[in-house]
């Protein structure tokens, strides 16, 4: 996923984050480690895990969800 782009040699480069850990359970999320200017630290005292529902059809005709 690009996330933005910087400069090497005087030319854009595209900076790319790509997951190296793939959870498979909410169980994943809150053991998941992240780095920080600290050290390792629980992903929990850098962000917050939330779950939302959102409908999947929409109908652009009459602008509703269906």
């Amino acid at each position: 996923m690009p996330i933005g782009t910087m400069k090497a040699n005087g030319q854009p480069v595209s900076v790319i984050l790509e997951p190296v850990l793939k959870p498979q359970s909410e169980a994943d999320l809150e053991n998941l480690t992240v780095m920080t200017d600290a050290g390792p630290k629980p992903a929990s005292s850098v962000a917050e895990w939330s779950r939302k529902s959102f409908r999947r059809n929409f109908s652009t005709r009459t602008a509703k969800a269906m």
